[in-house]
């Protein structure tokens, strides 16, 4: 293999190499920059979402305060037999109340035992028993002004939708504030879709789905609350053979949690023509430098090869050869040098021949003597 070659092919494997790890590299940082960049603002989306909720939670926890403070309220519990008037008084006055909060289903007041004084649906008995006992252990395991339940049946009211509920009592009586939970939904749904195929969703304390801004959630939910059971708030898994990106946001207020998953690939949807974009610049990069080694080689090259071939003219036994070469770096001197040691070989050649002559001249002009000598001698 010639030295030209040998030089091109080092070159093109050093240029393929660096560019390749140029090209990887930047498309790589690129990737994991715009990727912190979304998971940042999905935290972000989160935590705003977190803070609506809570801005729901204070409205009914101002509701219960309410009507707890409430003067007809507690004249009403005070009486075991009630007037329509009175009923209707308190109708009126918890319906200007509710109608504040749309969300509301239901507002029921009862003792421990079961015995309903008051519910807003008109529902003057307890239709599901194991609701009770929940709210019964809500209420006797209460701290603070108020607690929330899990997603579960509503307590009066037959074939209505499930309901999360707000526990709260005024003295000995167990008030209980039902809620549509996808009220909470709305939240998701209306303000904070990010991304494509975005899934966000609440759950309750006992892991129930109250609500979410997709109509299904993925078989990943398990994978998803086990990966979250460590306590970070945000978590990447596979799920059937694709990434995906998880971020949570626990609510101190009610206990539930916020999740939202997204696939790393609509996190980046332009992951491919940035990909695409980053190739086609590296190749075009290695193409000028094939281009650039070429002509390199061929300019360091040349002179080499025209000194290669002189030197061959010399050993035919040409010694009047000379390479020229208006170069000044290193292979400039080698040829000056060639050159140099070619004129001064053809110098020493003609003093040797010139020697060899004149010896010749010598010994043919003693042998003539020598004859002219012998000549006279004999006559």
């Amino acid at each position: 293999m010639t030295l030209r070659k040998k030089l091109m092919l080092s070159f093109l494997i050093l240029v393929l190499l660096m560019g390749s790890m140029i090209g990887y590299f930047s498309y790589q940082n690129a990737k994991n920059l715009v990727l912190e960049n979304k998971e940042q603002e999905m935290a972000d989306t989160i935590n705003r979402i977190d803070i609506s909720i809570n801005s729901q939670v204070q409205q009914i926890n101002r509701l219960a305060e309410n009507v707890k403070s409430s003067q007809i309220v507690r004249a009403y519990l005070k009486k075991e037999i009630h007037t329509q008037e009175e009923t209707e008084e308190l109708n009126d006055w918890m319906e200007g109340l509710l109608n504040l909060i749309s969300s509301c289903t239901d507002l029921i007041l009862m003792n421990e035992d079961g015995t309903v004084y008051y519910s807003y649906s008109g529902c003057q008995a307890v239709n599901d028993k194991r609701r009770m006992e929940v709210y019964e252990n809500a209420a006797s395991n209460l701290v603070g002004d108020g607690t929330w339940t899990e997603k579960g049946s509503s307590l009066c009211q037959k074939n209505a939708e499930e309901v999360v509920t707000f526990i709260s009592s005024i003295n000995k009586v167990i008030l209980a504030i039902e809620l549509n939970p996808e009220t909470f939904g709305l939240l998701m749904l209306n303000n904070y879709s990010t991304f494509q195929n975005q899934f966000t969703y609440l759950v309750d304390c006992a892991g129930n789905v109250l609500c979410s801004n997709k109509t299904n959630i993925y078989d990943w939910g398990d994978v998803v609350t086990k990966g979250m059971e460590k306590g970070v708030r945000r978590y990447e898994f596979n799920w059937d053979n694709k990434d995906y990106f998880a971020c949570r946001q626990y609510n101190g207020l009610t206990g539930w949690e916020t999740y939202s998953v997204v696939s790393t690939d609509d996190f980046f949807p332009q992951a491919k023509r940035l990909r695409e974009a980053i190739m086609g610049l590296v190749l075009l990069a290695m193409l000028a430098a094939g281009v650039g080694i070429f002509i390199l080689s061929y300019t360091f090259t040349r002179p080499i090869g025209r000194l290669k071939n002189a030197m061959k003219q010399v050993e035919a036994g040409d010694f009047e050869i000379q390479v020229e070469s208006k170069a000044h770096d290193e292979i400039g001197m080698l040829i000056q040098s060639f050159n140099y040691m070619i004129s001064r070989l053809r110098q020493l050649i003609m003093e040797v021949y010139q020697q060899k002559l004149h010896r010749r001249m010598q010994n043919l002009q003693h042998f003539r003597l020598r004859s002219i000598h012998i000549s006279f001698t004999i006559h």
